[in-house]
Order: structure tokens, then sequence, then C-alpha cells
């Protein structure tokens, strides 16, 4: 979820550290039930997130968080402060300055997006942990490839700001 804030001129992309676990957690339970041993008992137990493992999966995610933000920084080379993130108690926040000229169509995608790829990075970060090879590997390519839509969203904004600033000009 975003949020402007006229005064800072800022945008504030939130996402409580709660929710995130839950949805990473309702990912984690169907694709646990696929999980078979030798004898065909499930591993959903095993495999699935449950509230004890919360503290370990909150580490993973805090692993990932830097390399979401990475891919947000290399859109704003040589822009001081124009993102930042933090984690909280409660929540994770990206911070990004305000342009007037964003549109909210494309700062909503950019929510979705970062929102997918903190669940998805924490997922990737939770199957490391659990040496399940075969959902590491989806969750690699898939948190991989989330982080280039990311990117691809950013730049939608780059370009609109560009846009809007040469028609100050003329």
């Amino acid at each position: 979820m975003f949020k402007k804030d006229s005064n800072k001129k800022t945008i504030v992309f939130s996402y409580p550290l709660q929710g995130i676990f839950d949805n990473a957690s309702r990912v984690s339970a169907f694709n646990a039930k696929s999980i078979k041993d030798k004898e065909g008992r499930s591993l959903l137990a095993d495999y699935a997130l449950s509230d004890d493992e919360k503290d370990m999966f909150l580490q993973g995610m805090n692993s990932v968080l830097p390399e979401i933000y990475e891919k947000i920084l290399k859109i704003t080379s040589g822009v001081e402060d124009a993102y930042f993130f933090e984690t909280t108690e409660t929540d994770v926040k990206f911070t990004i300055q305000d342009n007037d000229s964003y549109n909210k169509n494309v700062l909503t995608l950019v929510d979705a997006s970062l929102m997918e790829c903190i669940i998805e990075g924490s997922l990737k970060a939770w199957y490391k942990n659990c040496a399940q090879a075969d959902l590491l590997g989806l969750y690699l390519k898939s948190f991989s490839d989330n982080l280039e839509k990311l990117f691809d969203r950013m730049f939608q904004l780059k370009i609109k700001k560009s846009v809007s600033m040469l028609g100050e000009l003329s």
C-alpha cells in the first residue's frame, strides 16, 4: 500500500510484517502440501511456515530487502536521497521522492511489485534454510523475474518524470 505525504513530497510504500508473513505462510502451505515422503505422506508440517518459525522467516526477509533496494537504487544514480527503506517493529517501508507527474496506475504497479518481491524473496530465503532445492530454484527464478519487473515499473516512473520536465521546458 502506498501513501503520498504532500508536506514532505514523498511516497511511502508500507507493508505490515504480519501481512507479509501471513501471505508467505499461505503460499508455503500450498506448496508444501505437494511435498511427500517416500511413503507418500505429506510433509506439510516440515515445509510450511508456522507461527513458531516467524523469527527465522523475518531474518530471511531482512536478508533479501537489500537486494530489492539495490534494484531500486539503479534507477536513481546521481540523485541524492531519492529512495530509502526501513524496517520497523511492524512494517517494511520504502520511501521515494514524490513527483506530481507520477501516474497513480504506475505507482499501484510498483506497489504490487514491491510486495511480490518481498514475499518471493522471503520464500526464497525460507526454502534455502529448509534445504528444499526444487522450491528454492522456483523462487530464485521468480524473485529474479519480479526484480526485473520492479525495475521496469520504476523506470516507467522515471520516464514520466522526464517527459513532465520536458513539457515544463517548452
